[in-house]
């Protein structure tokens, strides 16, 4: 999943994207998906 998200967000970069997940699989995509460079992570409530 989170390979997934890296590609979608190369392909649209500059843009915005929405993901929703579980509860349960939250800790662990926000894991990985802190390790890549240059994408910005933020709840919901931060817009």
């Amino acid at each position: 999943m989170a390979a997934n998200i890296r590609k979608m967000a190369e392909a649209y970069s500059g843009k915005r994207l929405l993901v929703l997940v579980g509860l349960e699989h939250k800790p662990g995509l926000l894991k990985l998906l802190k390790e890549c460079d240059g994408l910005v992570l933020k709840e919901y409530w931060e817009f």
